[in-house]
């Protein structure tokens, strides 16, 4: 929640403050979260893994009768390309043990009936060359097993394969049976989704940030050309609103006894309306020889980044403009509520009361 001290009135100037205190209210009517600020920097990837265990199931089993996953036996040093993600053969039927986009596959692998001794090599689907590491040590016609992790591709031709390579140590033509059963598998997709929730948390956590300045005169006067009397600058961490408020006090002759009106822009210009504006371009007429005031309020909702706000006027030649200023205060994930400033003569704004927010 947002506490703001109620300022001196000024009755010379009250429809300024009329516009604040309509631009604050329409501030405390963002939402608001509570608590810090983390922002998340990018996706994670295949090195973020986290582990998700699962009930065995056997995808490899190359002995005659059974033929699961790939023809066997394996000959030295033949390899071949294992299938592990998305609707496969298993020992109980075609079915999805790893799901497609998975990074990495946890694995017990049995050398069975090894006709020399060797070693099976377990790698990415897209490894390609003779493998020069070992997975499991094999011993000629002595059952393997040994338990193997490892990464896979989740793009490509290879995506969600494994590469086996069995070498009987560079003899060409021994053989061996091979099987695969799968006890889990790794996936970034929690992590991806856990950086979306911090992310959405963070539109909702991240602390307001508040800009206000003041200048005195404005000299030379704007001529009657739209001119940047004042700017703020808020980075904002998050996407969110900025809810801003501008006014001058205004003396002197106005040629032709005009009003003078103000309005707010975005960007280092004096063009560039500011999007959606509560209450933009409003001013009090300003007769001969008489004091008033321009004034405008509104909010913007914007992305993150860093975001020039304005406080402009076209104010006639003749006309001082004094005590400008600008406050402007970013609401993290906010939603903009329109407020309605009401009547601007000196007599409705003459009581204490009516400046309440």
């Amino acid at each position: 929640m947002i506490t703001l001290e109620k300022q001196p009135i000024d009755t010379t100037r009250t429809s300024l403050w009329r516009s604040r205190w309509a631009a604050i209210g329409a501030a405390v009517a963002v939402s608001l979260g509570a608590g810090g600020m983390f922002v998340a920097q990018a996706a994670p990837g295949p090195a973020e893994s986290t582990i998700v265990s699962v009930t065995p199931e056997r995808i490899l089993d190359t002995r005659n009768g059974n033929d699961i996953g790939l023809p066997g036996p394996f000959v030295s040093p033949v390899g071949q390309k294992l299938q592990v993600t998305g609707s496969i053969p298993t020992a109980t039927g075609t079915k999805t043990v790893v799901p497609t986009g998975a990074t990495g596959v946890l694995l017990n692998v049995t050398s069975v009936s090894a006709t020399a001794n060797g070693f099976i090599s377990i790698r990415p689907g897209d490894a390609t060359g003779t493998p020069s590491t070992s997975s499991l040590n094999v011993t000629a016609g002595i059952t393997v097993p040994n338990s193997v992790q490892v990464s896979m591709p989740t793009a490509g031709a290879n995506a969600g394969r494994i590469d086996i390579t069995w070498d009987a140590l560079g003899t060409a033509g021994p053989t061996t049976d091979i099987l695969i059963d799968v006890v889990g598998y790794t996936t970034n997709t929690g992590l991806q989704q856990l950086v979306a929730d911090v992310a959405l948390k963070a539109n909702t956590t991240a602390l307001p940030i508040a800009r206000s300045v003041r200048e005195g005169d404005v000299d030379p006067d704007p001529g009657g050309v739209a001119r940047v009397l004042v700017s703020v600058t808020i980075n904002a961490p998050v996407a969110g609103i900025i809810q801003m408020v501008g006014s001058a006090f205004i003396e002197g002759v106005p040629v032709g006894g005009s009003s003078v009106p103000c309005f707010l822009t975005t960007g280092a210009n004096s063009t560039s309306n500011a999007g959606f504006l509560v209450d933009t371009n409003r001013q009090d007429w300003v007769a001969s020889g008489q004091e008033g005031s321009c004034s405008t309020n509104g909010a913007l909702p914007v992305a993150a980044g860093t975001h020039i706000l304005n406080l402009v006027s076209n104010a006639e030649t003749g006309v001082d403009l004094n005590d400008t200023t600008l406050d402007a205060i970013f609401v993290p994930g906010g939603t903009v509520t329109a407020i309605e400033s009401g009547p601007d003569s000196d007599e409705d704004l003459a009581s204490d009361e009516d400046l309440a927010p």
